[in-house]
């Protein structure tokens, strides 16, 4: 069976959600919602490289959770 290609996206809760992000911040959280939701829990290796960076911005890391893997993962996102 494929998997579903759509999420369901409530925009109240993201732009609340987001608010304090800067416009570089909502489009690497995006991505990282985008990629969780094709691939499941990501890697810190993953998530850096999706934001460029070598630590993830504070507003991001608010927004994810780690597991007892060590994978990232939003808790709204997961299935």
């Amino acid at each position: 069976m494929a998997k579903d290609p759509a999420v369901l996206f409530y925009y109240q809760d993201f732009l609340v959600g987001t608010e304090f992000m800067t416009d570089d911040e909502v489009g690497k959280y995006i991505r990282i919602l985008c990629h969780q939701a094709d691939k499941g829990a990501l890697t810190k290796k993953q998530v850096l490289s999706i934001c460029k960076a070598s630590a993830l911005p504070i507003y991001i890391q608010e927004k994810l959770s780690i597991d007892e893997n060590g994978l990232y993962f939003n808790k709204r996102m997961a299935v």
